[in-house]
């Protein structure tokens, strides 16, 4: 026991940190161009970076990160593209085309993601690359890509990521959008 506990001591001491960048967006909705936030500040609003601005972020995150031997996991709480003609014209199809290019790991969707249907949301996850995550949601046959959690290896640790969709969402949609 004593061996044990020394050389768990010893690894601890002299192991290696292990740095995991975390990036997450929420209600986005379907905002890829610069503005002010006005409903932050209505004074003095500040600057939201751009899709393009948030993309560049990201792409030298990443390369800071693969240089530094950092992880990195990009994730979305939903609401990710109702709010904005771009968002709404192709019912999030551009928002998913530009999540792709990002680099996202795993989007939860929110209740505004579901304004045009379960077969609308059901054909967003199967044109993403990355996870639509739903532990809570309850259909029969509804979003089969939709996974209740995922384990992502990053820097050689797995991370468990579960997905929480807002319990109230059969409140907010019509019932015939849910079946």
């Amino acid at each position: 026991m004593k061996k044990l506990l020394f050389i768990l001591l010893i690894q601890f001491t002299f192991g290696n940190e292990i740095t995991i960048n975390l990036v997450t967006t929420n209600d986005v909705h379907g905002f890829i161009e610069p503005q002010r936030a006005y409903f932050m500040n209505p004074q003095y609003p500040p600057n939201i970076i751009g899709g393009s601005a948030f993309y560049k972020y990201v792409q030298e995150l990443k390369q800071e990160s693969n240089k530094n031997d950092e992880g990195l996991l990009i994730l979305d709480g939903g609401n990710f593209f109702q709010g904005t003609e771009l968002g709404m014209f192709d019912k999030g199809l551009s928002m998913i085309e530009w999540m792709n290019y990002v680099g996202y790991d795993a989007i939860v969707p929110g209740r505004y993601d579901f304004i045009f249907g379960i077969d609308n949301l059901d054909l967003l996850t199967q044109r993403a690359n990355f996870e639509f995550l739903g532990a809570n949601i309850e259909c029969n046959v509804c979003l089969p890509e939709m996974k209740p959690y995922i384990i992502k290896e990053v820097e050689g640790i797995n991370i468990g990521i579960l997905g929480i969709v807002n319990s109230s969402i059969p409140d907010y949609i019509s019932s015939s959008q849910l079946s």
